[in-house]
C-alpha cells in the first residue's frame, strides 16, 4: 500500500518494480533484504529478514 502512494520517483529510487514490494533496512540505514512480487507476501522470509537486521549493530552515532 505504502508503495502504491509513494510517486514514481520514489518508486524509482528504490529500485521498486513490483507490487508488493518489502524492502528492509539495518541499522545503518542499508538496505538488508528486499523482496518483490509473491516472495514478498512470505511472513516466514519477512520476519526472518528483519530478525537477521536487528542483529546488525547500528554504527556508532557523533555525538555533538
Amino acid at each position: 500500500l505504502e508503495a502504491l502512494t509513494m510517486g514514481e520517483s520514489a518508486m524509482h529510487a528504490w529500485g521498486i518494480q513490483a507490487v508488493p514490494t518489502v524492502i528492509v533496512l539495518d541499522a545503518a540505514g542499508r538496505v538488508a533484504w528486499r523482496a518483490q512480487g509473491a516472495a514478498a507476501l512470505d511472513p516466514d522470509a519477512v520476519a526472518a529478514a528483519v530478525q537477521e537486521a536487528l542483529r546488525t549493530p547500528a554504527p556508532p552515532r557523533d555525538e555533538p
